[in-house]
């Protein structure tokens, strides 16, 4: 309540309805299994401003799974001010859980506005065009090199099961709604040295198999 007091004046909290975060932090949850959840704080960088826009995909190459955010919001109300300390963030994975910050220097990005969304599309080459869209501001478009076969996926199909060379398999999901107000073109990333076979599946549970050619 002191902090508040600092902020308001007496009277100003007499009748005011009065609500307590216990979490401010962007973080991923990871699905254990058993329906249980683990919470994970996302690095230090990307706590500086909210968060709106993520899309998830291996960006350099290693076949684990990394992440780019955009934020800040400048619709706040004026005793605080703009939160607007966020200029775009690569955070690496390394297949474990954990995440590195990379500096923008290093990746490439300034999206420094009030940014709400960013997302993946392919152009007509098949390279990869991350758009990021921003508020009364100019849409950012970056590309990187990608080494993934691309699947292009149909409005009715809604996962796939990719099964791997080494015996492993995992489960990628195709959602709508990707990001604020945009969608991710619907395709399936796969490295063609690392994967066997990969099944389709429909929302009604159809399947097509999808047999990789391995040749090196």
């Amino acid at each position: 309540m002191l902090h508040l007091k600092i902020l308001f004046l007496s009277e100003e909290l007499e009748d005011a309805y009065i609500l307590k975060a216990e979490m401010l932090s962007s973080m991923y949850l990871e699905n254990s299994g058993d329906g249980k959840f683990k919470m994970t704080p996302l690095p230090l960088e990307a706590q500086y401003a909210p968060i709106f826009g993520m899309e998830v995909q291996d960006f350099n190459n290693d076949n684990n799974l990394d992440i780019l955010l955009v934020g800040n919001m400048h619709s706040a109300e004026a005793l605080t001010g703009a939160y607007d300390a966020f200029t775009g963030l690569c955070l690496l994975g390394d297949g474990k859980g954990n995440f590195k910050a990379i500096k923008n220097s290093e990746s490439g990005l300034k999206i420094d506005d009030d940014a709400k969304a960013i997302v993946q599309l392919q152009s007509k080459n098949g390279n990869p065009i991350i758009l990021a869209s921003q508020n009364i501001g100019p849409t950012k478009a970056y590309t990187y090199t990608s080494k993934k076969e691309v699947i292009p996926i149909a409005a009715n199909e809604a996962y796939a099961i990719i099964h791997l060379k080494n015996g492993s398999k995992y489960k990628h999901e195709f959602n709508y709604g990707s990001s604020y107000l945009s969608q991710t073109s619907r395709t399936l990333k796969v490295d063609p040295k690392e994967t066997d076979t990969i099944e389709i599946y429909t929302f009604l549970g159809k399947m097509r198999k999808i047999k990789m050619n391995n040749e090196e």
